[in-house]
């Protein structure tokens, strides 16, 4: 789902009365599927245990891993956030999928 920028973006600061953005390249909003949860399940033991108490805590209310999303949230699928680096450039950051899986696992669950 695409998602334009503001047509006229608001400054972050009081000390700003404009944003200087004359061009802008829209995001894209999709989200986790099943096979992406069955992969996060799958390789669980591989992901490393970053809350409090040993894994028995709650860890961050905002922003958690996608791997803690789908162990909290089983029945649900997970936004993402594709978010392009630049009007010059071809990367795209997916926002909404950290995670601390190894490298070719996260691939897997990327694709």
């Amino acid at each position: 789902i695409p998602q334009d920028g503001d047509e006229r973006p608001q400054p972050f600061s009081f000390m700003n009365r404009r944003v200087a953005i004359e061009e802008q390249v829209p995001c894209w909003t999709t989200r986790t599927v099943q096979a992406t949860h069955d992969l996060v399940v799958k390789h669980g033991a591989q992901s490393p245990i970053f809350e409090s108490a040993g894994g028995s805590g709650n860890g961050p209310r905002h922003c958690p891993s996608l791997d803690a999303k789908v162990r909290r949230f089983p029945g649900r699928f997970h936004a993402v956030w594709l978010e392009p680096e630049g009007l010059a450039s071809r990367v795209v950051y997916p926002n909404g999928i950290s995670m601390g899986f190894p490298e070719d696992i996260q691939e897997l669950i990327v694709h």
